[in-house]
């Protein structure tokens, strides 16, 4: 499964910030974003999940066979940066919530399937020890960590993380990004956008560097990234 951005111009209003991209973001890889303030990584990202409209072009969701489908926005977890944090609830309810069902709005309480999830989430992000603690009693890694189980618990196919990570210290900058490199393992196509350029050196499988209203794909060996960038 991939997305495909089909001669897509992105920008807000009638100022377009890239324009005339081509590009596909597959399930199983670990994509990051790089650029300068301000050159257009939280535009993609925005756009990707429907929060701004691409000035022209197009953008679709292909299965594994190939059929384009109009799921694209049912098929991505977006984590944006700067979140508030909830008040009066502990971190296994709000990990629930990310299962919620839209469907059954006022009946709804998680199922068994669903409670497996989540603490699987809880496992896997090894927040599970923070379940009945208070979200607002966690340090601001534990609490991208809770973010991030949020986002694993409701399985979409593609995770987007708009610089979710830029204020971690170093040792939990890494955890994460190994973290997200374990989940893009697990057909999950996961793109960053990310100011860590020694980190997506590292962990990376493809990054897309923007600069210059131009978007180039970047490949395996990456070295230098900065040069690119300054």
């Amino acid at each position: 499964m991939k997305i495909c951005i089909n001669n897509a111009s992105f920008g807000y209003s009638k100022t377009i910030l890239l324009d005339s991209i081509n590009l596909e973001i597959p399930t199983g890889e670990f994509t990051c974003i790089i650029g300068s303030n301000g050159s257009g990584k939280s535009t993609i990202l925005k756009t990707l999940t429907n929060d701004l409209i691409p000035i022209n072009g197009e953008i679709f969701l292909k299965d594994d066979y190939g059929n384009n489908t109009d799921d694209l926005q049912k098929s991505i977890s977006y984590l944006p940066a700067g979140l508030q944090d909830p008040l009066h609830i502990t971190v296994a309810e709000l990990v629930n919530l990310s299962r919620f069902n839209m469907t059954n709005i006022y009946n709804w309480k998680p199922s068994k399937i669903d409670i497996e999830k989540v603490n699987n989430s809880l496992l896997k992000c090894d927040i599970e020890q923070f379940s009945n603690i208070q979200f607002t009693n966690l340090s601001s890694g534990e609490k991208q960590r809770v973010w991030l189980a949020f986002c694993m618990a409701q399985e979409k196919k593609f995770l987007l993380l708009d610089e979710s990570l830029n204020n971690l210290d170093y040792p939990t900058r890494k955890i994460f990004f190994n973290m997200l490199k374990d989940i893009s393992r697990n057909d999950t196509g996961v793109l960053l956008a990310s100011h860590d350029l020694d980190m997506v050196e590292r962990y990376a499988d493809q990054v897309l560097l923007i600069k210059n209203n131009t978007l180039q794909r970047l490949t395996k060996p990456f070295s230098n990234l900065s040069e690119y960038i300054f």
